[in-house]
């Protein structure tokens, strides 16, 4: 069954930094205190050096990265650094939008899910990689996977072939329907399991299949993948992922990603 209900919108960015051919917009706002069911997230971005995930002395923050709280466009300042109020009711991710000549050595968006205890403080890593710093840029598209039980899908040979390809991708983006049922937890585990066969990491985008058979569809979602709406800078491209699966409670409507 097709993965329809999913989006990814590219622009190229102009020599500015900003974004064009995208139609979209957004207010950027103050926010002075924690609003119900919110926790803040103390942000730390550093040039990881070493690429070991873990900042060591020596290693700087690098000003001016982006995030996102589902809501809001936020930068880190000259050290680094920013706080993010994330609103659990609408988007339970401090997400970094990976700017172009980087990748991270960390994750690249913190979870925060309701009955987290906060505030947090989290520190995001990243690399330089020239292959994203300019144009061209190579990345594989994968759609309806479509995982199911243990034995099932072979997922993981595609994934070997694909790491051989003559001109190595910087990265996969599987456009939705990762799973077969979204609120079977077997699902995904397998999914995880075979996607370990990749050398290159891989981003996702919400389909169908991955809401269904569950009050909280977007659960597992977040738990295995990650957040349903972010940004990827990748030579001049500004790569928004959208989730406009209407079944995805908990993410009502359309959101600002990043910008």
């Amino acid at each position: 069954m097709s993965s329809g209900s999913c989006q990814l919108a590219t622009g190229r960015r102009a020599a500015t930094g900003s974004i064009v051919a995208l139609l979209l917009s957004w207010t950027v706002t103050a926010v002075a205190v924690a609003q119900p069911d919110s926790i803040f997230v103390h942000c730390r971005v550093f040039h990881d050096l070493d690429e070991d995930g873990v900042r060591q002395g020596g290693e700087p923050g690098i000003a001016d990265v982006r995030f996102t709280n589902g809501v809001e466009v936020l930068a880190t300042d000259a050290l680094g650094e920013l706080d993010v109020w994330v609103d659990r009711a609408l988007y339970r991710f401090a997400t970094m939008t990976i700017p172009a000549g980087y990748w991270p050595t960390t994750d690249w968006y913190h979870w925060v899910p309701v009955g987290t205890a906060g505030p947090d403080t989290v520190d995001f890593g990243l690399r330089t990689n020239p292959a994203t710093a300019t144009d061209p840029v190579h990345w594989v598209h994968i759609t309806d996977t479509q995982i199911k039980t243990w034995g099932q899908g072979h997922l993981d040979d595609d994934l070997l072939e694909i790491n051989e390809l003559a001109v190595p991708p910087s990265f996969l983006i599987n456009t939705g329907d990762i799973v077969q049922v979204g609120s079977d937890s077997t699902h995904w585990n397998n999914y995880v399991s075979q996607l370990a066969a990749s050398d290159f990491p891989v981003l996702h985008v919400v389909g169908n299949h991955d809401t269904l058979g569950t009050s909280t569809p977007m659960a597992y979602y977040e738990l295995y993948v990650g957040p349903p709406y972010y940004s990827v800078e990748v030579g001049s491209w500004h790569m928004m992922i959208h989730n406009n699966e209407n079944a995805a409670v908990g993410t009502p409507g359309p959101r600002v990603v990043v910008g």
